[in-house]
C-alpha cells in the first residue's frame, strides 16, 4: 500500500507541473508532457545506471555485479502485488483490481460530483466555464496531477505485479497505446476499460 502510494503521490507532483503550466502561462499540455517523458527517461536512466567511465552508479541501481542491465533491485515480497490467478502464460494480479477501482473512482468523480462538472466545462469551453465561476486554474492544474497520479499508479502496478524491479524503458509504447484506447473508449471511463481489456488481449495472444 505505501509502495502504491508513493506511485501515486511521484505521478501526481510529475503532472502537476505541466498542469501549472498550462494554467498560468498556456503552454500546451501535449508539448510540455511530451518534453517531461525525455526529462524523465534521462531522470530514471540515471538513478539505476551503472556508471564507469568516471562516472558514479546512481543510486537505485542494483547492487549485484552479475547483473549487467541497468536496473533496481528486486523489490522486497512484502510489496509485490498477489497474483490472484494465471491465465495461460500471464498472471493476472491485484493490479486488474486497482485498475477496476480506480476507473470506478474516476467515472463517479468526473460524472457525479461537482468537481467534475465544473472539469467537463472546462474541457468543452473554458471562457464559459470561468464566466460561471468555474476556477479554470484550479481544475486544471488538479486535473493534471489527478491523471499524473494514476500514471504512477499503473507505473507501480507494473513494477510491482509483473517485473518486481524497475527498468528504463520497460514501458515503452504505453503512452501512445493509453492515446488509442482513450479515443476507441471516447474518453469515458467504462468505455476506456473496455477498449483497455482489448488491447490488452490482443498484446498478450500476439
Amino acid at each position: 500500500m505505501i509502495s502504491l502510494l508513493a506511485g501515486f503521490s511521484a505521478g501526481m507532483i510529475w503532472g502537476g507541473i505541466p498542469g501549472i503550466l498550462k494554467a498560468y502561462t498556456g503552454a500546451h499540455e501535449v508539448i510540455t508532457t511530451i518534453m517531461f517523458n525525455f526529462i524523465g527517461i534521462v531522470l530514471t536512466g540515471w538513478l539505476v545506471s551503472k556508471g564507469g567511465g568516471g562516472h558514479n552508479p546512481g543510486p537505485l541501481v542494483d547492487p549485484d555485479p552479475l547483473n549487467i542491465v541497468p536496473r533496481t533491485a528486486n523489490v522486497s515480497e512484502s510489496a509485490r502485488l498477489p497474483v490472484l490467478f494465471e491465465l495461460g502464460k500471464e498472471p493476472i494480479h491485484l493490479g486488474i483490481v486497482i485498475a477496476l477501482v480506480a476507473a470506478l473512482v474516476v467515472w463517479w468523480l468526473v460524472w457525479k460530483t461537482p468537481f467534475g462538472f465544473g472539469l467537463r466545462m472546462v474541457g468543452l469551453n473554458p471562457s464559459a466555464a470561468r464566466y460561471s465561476g468555474v476556477n479554470v486554474a484550479h481544475s486544471t492544474v488538479l486535473t493534471m496531477s489527478i491523471a499524473g497520479g494514476l500514471a504512477g499508479l499503473a507505473g507501480t502496478v507494473e513494477t510491482l505485479g509483473r517485473n518486481y524491479y524497475f527498468a528504463p524503458n520497460f514501458n515503452v509504447g504505453y503512452g501512445f497505446d493509453s492515446i488509442a484506447i482513450a479515443l476507441l473508449g471516447r474518453s469515458h471511463p467504462v468505455g476506456v476499460v473496455l477498449s483497455a481489456l482489448l488491447f490488452g488481449v490482443m498484446d498478450a495472444g500476439s
